[in-house]
């Protein structure tokens, strides 16, 4: 998403800007690096194509060789906000042009300021969690909605530079991404295993002490793995290998069973060879 060259815009000197502003919760639009200002000036056509979209008036082309085509960072799909920082609101799209060719005739100047063409669904999500300065990373990252979230991964928020302290904020849009589980998997040498840690319930590290030896095995984890994982949470133990002959009745084999009542084992068949 480009940006434009133009000075930081300072909002409060827009005549009836300030009613775009909702909750911070909602569409929180008086952030400057999702508007474009800028005054066209030179001889010439202005060489922009105007069209009425959803009561918006929207930048529907620019023709080239004219002073619109030579300005950085403006837009097809950018919405017209203001003009010589009056804003459009209520007025009919006829007058909006009138407005603009009358001031461009009689000046050849015109200042103009745009709303960016922007996601709501996602800028709305993004806003909620503090996540607005990153909102180009997602876009080119390929999220299209609320629902892609659950496709970004940790390893994505590092490349965006997202700090560490804020990485957690992310785990409202998407239940996967846990920094602290994951920074735990990358110190226990395990990163292989996280998603599927994630997908057993854990959230955090204590939540460890839950699990047990056969936990660890559904998620084909490898013995050396394991290892580390006994060593570090005293109840997650290897199972006793009880070996028990063949020939022995349903019976005694309940009763041997019984000796090991709440121990976690392992039984394996002893078969023994014919005389």
């Amino acid at each position: 998403m480009n940006r434009s060259k133009s000075v930081p815009i300072d909002l409060k000197y827009y005549d009836k800007v300030q009613p775009l502003r909702k909750s911070k919760s909602d569409h929180d639009l008086t952030d400057n690096k999702f508007y474009f200002e800028e005054t066209f000036e030179g001889d010439g056509a202005l060489g922009i194509l105007f069209n009425e979209i959803n009561g918006n008036v929207v930048i529907n082309g620019i023709n080239d060789l004219t002073v619109a085509s030579e300005t950085y960072g403006l837009e097809l799909g950018m919405i017209l906000i203001s003009i010589e920082y009056k804003s459009i609101e209520g007025v009919s799209f006829k007058k909006v042009m009138n407005t603009i060719g009358a001031k461009w005739k009689k000046d050849n100047n015109v200042t103009l300021l745009f709303r960016l063409n922007l996601n709501y669904e996602l800028y709305k999500s993004l806003n909620s969690i503090g996540y607005l300065l990153y909102y180009d990373d997602f876009i080119e990252l390929g999220v299209a909605e609320d629902s892609d979230y659950e496709y970004v991964e940790y390893s994505d928020l590092v490349k965006m530079k997202i700090p560490l302290s804020k990485r957690q904020d992310f785990h409202k849009l998407n239940k996967k991404i846990n920094p602290e589980v994951y920074d735990f998997c990358k110190r226990m040498n395990c990163k292989e295993y996280y998603s599927r840690i994630i997908d057993m319930g854990i959230e955090r590290i204590v939540d460890f002490e839950l699990i047990e030896y056969n936990d660890l095995i559904d998620i084909d984890m490898d013995d050396h793995t394991i290892k580390r994982f006994t060593e570090r949470f005293k109840k997650i133990n290897y199972p006793l290998n009880l070996y028990l002959s063949s020939t022995l009745s349903e019976d005694e084999k309940r009763t041997e069973l019984e000796k090991y009542k709440g121990i976690q084992i392992v039984l394996h068949d002893i078969t023994t060879p014919n005389a």
